[in-house]
């Protein structure tokens, strides 16, 4: 159920900005990037074009596969390559959704770097990271310390407001984005409990 609610966060938000045939800015996505424009600087600039590759499945699912494959301890496949699952199935789900929805990039404003070629919703910045960090907390073994959590929820808000001052996504690109990702990994998260609790197929 999570998992279809995860895809139904992206059909609303699809209805949303294109359920009248032509993909459309909402207000408030023209808002927020009109006001983020005016507080453009050089070292706003650097710092959002370096921070934004936080967001990046080509950093995320390295990291993530690495301390997989580290992961010595025993427990199901799924256990151990929890973090790596959730990042290749909000992969899959996001870029789905941008090859259908096909919204158009931003244009209020000139972006600070080059414009990738798909669709511009859901962000997939904002959903790997959200998910990164989601899947990360919820990982086996761990037990979730206010200094990391605050970090990684610094991160995921950083990385979400890069997209939007960069001029490549609208708000409501990064946030169903991010909403569809927690649910993704929360249901992930039940499938893991409920494969620890019965490892060899027991009866349940």
């Amino acid at each position: 159920m999570l998992a279809l609610a995860s895809l139904t966060v992206l059909k609303v938000g699809a209805l949303q900005i294109c359920g009248t045939g032509s993909c459309r800015a909402l207000p408030t996505d023209i808002a927020l990037l009109s006001a983020l424009h005016t507080l453009r600087s050089p070292a706003l600039d650097s710092f959002f074009v370096i921070v934004t590759w936080a967001g990046s499945l080509y950093l995320l699912l390295p990291v993530a596969t690495v301390f997989a494959l580290l992961d010595k301890r025993d427990g199901s496949t799924l256990q151990r390559w929890f973090v790596p699952l959730a990042l290749c199935g909000t992969w899959l789900a996001v870029h789905s959704a941008k090859a259908l929805v096909a919204r158009p990039r931003p244009d209020l404003f000139d972006a600070l770097i080059t414009v990738p070629a798909d669709g511009s919703f859901p962000s997939a910045h904002a959903a790997q990271i959200t998910t990164f960090a989601c899947a990360w907390l919820l990982r086996p073994g761990h037990r979730a310390r206010a200094p990391v959590f605050a970090a990684l929820l610094m991160t995921i808000l950083t990385v979400a407001l890069s997209r939007l001052y960069l001029q490549v996504h609208y708000l409501s690109d990064v946030l169903y984005g991010m909403v569809a990702s927690v649910l993704w990994v929360t249901a992930l998260y039940c499938l893991r409990v409920k494969d620890k609790a019965n490892p060899r197929g027991a009866p349940i």
